[in-house]
């Protein structure tokens, strides 16, 4: 999956995910090749805007298989964030935060 470029975003402050936080998402699913099962985390760069909506999102790290890098894209630009606020007003921000994929027995 390939976003477009992003606007310029070098004021955007980064914000860090507690472990308590990321247990609010969505948990991706993706249909499980049988065959060869696939397991292995994702770790995206998310940009955050003053709604708390996803403008951008991009692989900072590789899974190593292009099938989760996808769908952890996917994924994240469906999440839905409260914005940090920077004197009572919120901010856009930047995060990374890890998508783990791992086959159910």
């Amino acid at each position: 999956m390939i976003l477009p470029v992003p606007p310029d975003t070098s004021s955007v402050p980064f914000w860090t995910l507690d472990e308590e936080q990321h247990a609010l998402f969505h948990i991706p699913h993706y249909i499980v090749d049988t065959l060869r099962p696939l397991e292995g985390a994702v770790f995206v760069q998310i940009l955050i805007g003053h709604d708390g909506s996803v403008i951008y999102a991009y692989v900072e790290h590789s899974s190593g298989h292009v099938e989760l890098d996808n769908e952890a894209l996917r994924t994240v630009m469906q999440w839905q964030f409260t914005p940090p606020r920077l004197k009572g007003k919120p901010v856009q921000c930047w995060i990374s935060a890890p998508v783990r994929f791992k086959v159910q027995q």
